[in-house]
């Protein structure tokens, strides 16, 4: 019976041991690849900061932009979020290369785009936003606005 209870505080102790490396080794994701990062919580991130009633998240990603540049990474909590500030690397991802950044943040009140047949351009995601961003690509180019 003794040996049963060893054995169980042992596991315990050892998923909990793995479960704070895990979160050792996601806190460092965004140092590891050299983009700037403000420092966040081990298991948050940085979302206490973000959901702070008193700051609003957008002014906080202000004053982040100001300290860390127009790049850098965050946490919310087990997602790793890259804020980019640079109106010419916004073009170059959401219009020159467009196919390559198609995956989209759900917002938790936001329900399940995929899901809804009326999804459109801006609310959906993965595979077919770029099916319908590839049907109403052409709509916009420069040749089609002038008619």
């Amino acid at each position: 019976m003794l040996s049963i209870i060893f054995s169980l505080i042992f596991v315990t102790i050892s998923t909990f041991f793995l479960y704070y490396l895990a979160c050792i080794q996601r806190d460092g994701y965004w140092k590891r690849r050299g983009i700037p990062t403000p420092k966040g919580e081990i298991l948050f991130g940085n979302l206490k900061a973000l959901l702070n009633r008193n700051y609003p998240a957008m002014l906080q990603i202000r004053d982040w932009t100001k300290q860390f540049g127009k790049v850098y990474g965050i946490r919310e909590g087990w997602r790793q979020v890259l804020v980019v500030s640079d109106p010419d690397m916004i073009y170059e991802m959401l219009v020159k290369k467009f196919d390559n950044f198609y995956g989209r943040k759900l917002f938790a009140i936001q329900g399940n785009p995929d899901k809804d047949p009326r999804g459109d351009v801006v609310n959906t995601r993965g595979a077919r936003w770029k099916r319908l961003r590839n049907i109403a690509s052409p709509t916009f180019n420069i040749n089609n606005l002038k008619r």
